[in-house]
């Protein structure tokens, strides 16, 4: 998929804090020309808004306008807070300049349907990976059946209601937001505890010693906007102890030499760009490509249950 790029790319020491690692993955030079804003950023300077579909919203989908002379990135599993009911987005978006697209997105606050403010705020977080594996898989399988860009709302909120129980997080309206709100402190001392290296581009997560996932952007400037976001995502995990009864064969080296060689399925993106979706026995993921250039990679293992005599049973 994006083999050509491991010639660029090599791993940093891991750094550790309390049950998380993260291992750095460094560039000698970019792998995307272009340098997209943050959602933050084109929200806060006002060109970018974010709002429900119609007045009435739809759950799956909210509608983006960029007024901007820049393309805005969006990632993959990005909080968006306010409206109707906070929503995670399905799917890495480039927003294109001057453009106005609806994109997918899931719900990640069951309890409320009700106007908060009248457009969306960013919550500065990606949601963390045991339910953005999930929301991934689905979206390759209605991709691959469907060509849709939908996830399966129902295991988004399984997930949603296990978080919270395992934090010991009470939210009226059953809202993952609740979970980081209450749990703020710990989460900045992981996020405060990690240091960007020179040349970061991405990022391994380990859980526990448990590989758990890897981002991968294409330049080192949007990588180190998007940090603290990742941070915040693994930390939330890390607190509850996701992932630490799985296992996986693969060590961080391969993981991502594997992330790049896997040949993806291609479908066309929303907004600018491809998509390309990984979906083998041992990985799963999905990556946003522009003219050949890698924006987002986003991939996660698949686990093995500790103890389990298959090795096809996914954790």
């Amino acid at each position: 998929m994006f083999a050509p790029q491991l010639d660029k790319l090599s791993l940093g020491a891991p750094s550790a804090y309390r049950n998380l690692t993260l291992t750095p993955i460094l560039a000698s030079g970019p792998l995307l020309t272009i340098e997209p804003k943050s959602l933050e950023e084109a929200l806060a300077d006002g060109t970018m808004k974010v709002t429900e579909v119609s007045a009435a919203g739809h759950v799956p989908e909210l509608r983006v306008k960029n007024s901007g002379s820049t393309s805005v990135l969006i990632l993959d599993g990005e909080e968006l807070v306010g409206a109707k009911q906070n929503r995670i987005v399905n799917v890495t978006v480039l927003v294109e300049p001057r453009s106005e697209i609806v994109i997918p997105v899931s719900c990640i606050e069951a309890g409320r349907w009700a106007y908060s403010r009248p457009g969306f705020a960013a919550a500065g977080r990606v949601l963390y990976h045991k339910i953005r594996s999930r929301k991934a898989e689905f979206v390759t399988k209605n991709l691959k059946e469907r060509r849709r860009y939908f996830a399966d709302q129902g295991s988004v909120w399984d997930g949603v209601s296990e978080a919270l129980g395992a934090l010991r997080v009470a939210s009226p309206t059953h809202s993952l937001s609740d979970a980081y709100d209450q749990r703020a402190n710990e989460i900045d001392g992981f996020v405060e505890a990690f240091r960007l290296k020179p040349g970061q581009v991405g990022v391994i997560y380990r859980i526990g010693g448990v590989l758990a996932g890897l981002d991968l952007l294409g330049s080192e400037a949007v990588f180190a906007r998007a940090f603290p976001k990742f941070a915040r995502g693994s930390a939330l995990q890390a607190l509850a102890g996701f992932g630490e009864d799985g296992s996986s064969p693969l060590d961080d080296q391969t993981f991502l030499a594997e992330a790049l060689s896997t040949p993806g399925d291609r479908f066309p993106a929303i907004g600018l760009g491809e998509n390309l979706r990984i979906d083998t026995k041992e990985m799963g993921g999905c990556a946003l490509e522009l003219d050949g250039a890698l924006v987002h990679l986003f991939a996660f293992p698949r686990h093995v249950k500790r103890g389990s005599k298959d090795n096809g049973v996914a954790a």
